[in-house]
């Protein structure tokens, strides 16, 4: 992007943001869901299933917590597993059915 007029050379954006068409500006953040881990990107890359990224313009996306899960790419937030589910590693993007002879008491079980 080139800021203003009469710019000598276009400047990248930074990490975190993107500048998706020739002749912009500005560039703008990435939305929730999405990063950018380097400067001068063209677009945003989707967290994938199992991580997340709450805010605009994140450089990199966080695994989710266990006893959390995202199904899908492009999560915003993890969610809880349901009761008698559980989701034991960093990452989840499903949560486990607890087997019998096991419980998982509320939501947002690690281990059953």
């Amino acid at each position: 992007f080139a800021y203003g007029e009469g710019n000598p050379k276009c400047e990248q954006c930074p990490k975190g943001s993107f500048s998706g068409s020739e002749g912009l500006d500005h560039c703008d953040k990435c939305p929730a869901g999405s990063f950018s881990s380097d400067a001068g990107s063209a677009s945003c890359t989707l967290c994938s299933a199992g991580s997340f990224a709450s805010f605009i313009g994140n450089t990199k996306c966080t695994l989710c917590p266990a006893g959390k899960f995202s199904e899908s790419d492009g999560a915003d937030k993890c969610v809880d597993c349901h009761a008698g589910h559980a989701a034991e590693k960093e990452g989840s993007s499903s949560c486990s059915v607890c087997p019998s002879g096991t419980f998982a008491y509320g939501e947002g079980n690690p281990k059953c």
